[in-house]
């Protein structure tokens, strides 16, 4: 920008009259005016910037007009000039046309022309300028998200916690330009720190072993990304007020700047990401910073899913040894039962068939009662070992006719020795269907 704000014109005529003409016109209306006499001065004060249009006059001694003007375009193809002459021809119009001019005016021409048309010429430029701005940051936020999408895909493709972290540093590599990269996940009180992952140039030392305890306190700028949740950037570690308590020891170890990005899963920040970079190395962009912050959200996200999976895995290989054991516990007690309500059954029908002596109709009735009883409770006891065949997956089915009646009569003598404890009657009523 312009001492005037509206701009700076180059105006080369080798007419002193025209020069001083278009300089005194041109600064009325508010531009800044730079006035040489011959092409090649012209060029030479181009190569210093700062010029924001060309008026040129088609015929200079020397070099041309026309010559200059491809010569402009070739090195400035966005900067606008207008072309001067006092025989305007469509010759001349067509050739200046050719080689890129934005505007033409025929001399004599009076200063409100001038003003308006190199006005429009500055408007161009702008409108240039921006388009060149919008279209580079439209490009720069297509990169980013193409990143972004690819290291998504990336990262979920694996429930792998390390692989995960693996992937994510290697994501970190391709847009930071960092001498060490770490990822440290957080102990619940957020007082320690655990180093997972990292990687490290060689000439500055090995890497941390991961599994690596560290003592937060030590580390105030971890401290502040998590307390923000939103990164923090230490661009200057000897002048940043943040980091002067370990100031001394940074710089010994040569680093300059450091980036910490929180990683954030529902509003909880399971860990960080730092990046350090050493003196010869160059300082964290604005642009970096928002795609490392955009990278850790994802990386966040996927972390945190790989973590719960390795938790379901876990369980589920609990409730599989827990299923087991109680399968177990099943078939020993079933054996265990088994022995005595065989004993019981064996015992019902030596009585029943009256091997120690006769039994008055009462006892008959009894001894009926703990034979069916007994009957039924070996049934149950193998209906819960089926039932842990079923959920073992290796019961097999079988259709077979049963009979209701002795359904029924099982039933009823279960439920008898209750039903006379509370003085009620019992009553048997079902209609079989054919």
């Amino acid at each position: 920008m312009t001492p005037n704000g509206k701009g700076c014109v180059l105006v080369v005529d080798d007419e002193e009259l025209v020069r001083e003409f278009c300089a005194e016109a041109l600064e009325a209306a508010g531009f800044d005016v730079i006035a040489v006499a011959d092409a090649p001065e012209a060029l030479e004060r181009l190569r210093q910037g700062g010029v924001d249009v060309v008026l040129m006059d088609i015929i200079l001694p020397g070099l041309s007009g026309l010559e200059a003007l491809r010569r402009i375009q070739e090195a400035a193809p966005d900067l606008p000039v207008i072309m001067i002459t006092a025989a305007l021809s469509i010759e001349n119009a067509i050739e200046a046309l050719k080689w890129g001019a934005y505007d033409f005016l025929a001399k004599p021409f009076e200063p409100g022309d001038l003003a308006r048309a190199v006005e429009r010429a500055v408007e161009r430029r702008r409108l240039l300028l921006e388009r060149r701005r919008l279209v580079k940051d439209l490009e720069g936020r297509n990169a980013e998200l193409r990143f972004l999408l690819d290291a998504s895909l990336k990262l979920f493709t694996t429930l792998d916690v390390q692989a995960v972290m693996v992937e994510v540093l290697r994501h970190l590599a391709q847009v930071l330009p960092a001498a060490r990269t770490s990822i440290i996940t957080l102990e619940r009180d957020h007082k320690t720190g655990i180093f997972m992952a990292g990687f490290k140039e060689a000439r500055y030392g090995p890497n941390a072993a991961p599994g690596l305890r560290l003592d937060l306190a030590r580390y105030p700028e971890i401290l502040a990304a998590v307390r923000r949740r939103a990164p923090v950037l230490v661009a200057d570690v000897a002048g940043d007020p943040l980091v002067a308590p370990v100031a001394n020891t940074l710089l010994a170890h040569g680093i300059r700047s450091i980036l910490v990005v929180p990683l954030c899963c529902h509003e909880q920040v399971s860990g960080v990401i730092t990046v350090a970079q050493y003196e010869e190395g160059p300082t964290f962009t604005c642009d970096q910073v928002a795609l490392c912050a955009g990278l850790a959200r994802q990386a966040g996200a996927a972390l945190e899913t790989a973590r719960l999976y390795q938790e379901l895995k876990q369980k589920t290989v609990a409730l599989e040894v827990a299923s087991r054991h109680k399968s177990d516990f099943l078939s020993s007690m079933s054996h265990e039962l088994r022995t005595p309500l065989n004993s019981i059954i064996g015992f019902s029908d030596l009585l029943t068939e009256k091997a120690f002596g006769e039994l008055n109709p009462r006892q008959e009735r009894y001894v009926g009662n703990i034979k069916n009883s007994g009957k039924h409770l070996l049934q149950l006891i193998n209906e819960i070992l089926d039932l842990a065949k079923i959920e073992a997956g290796r019961m097999e089915l079988h259709r077979e006719d049963v009979a209701a009646d002795a359904l029924v009569e099982g039933a009823l003598t279960l439920i008898k020795p209750l039903a006379a404890q509370k003085r009620l009657r019992l009553r048997r009523r079902y209609q079989l269907l054919s």
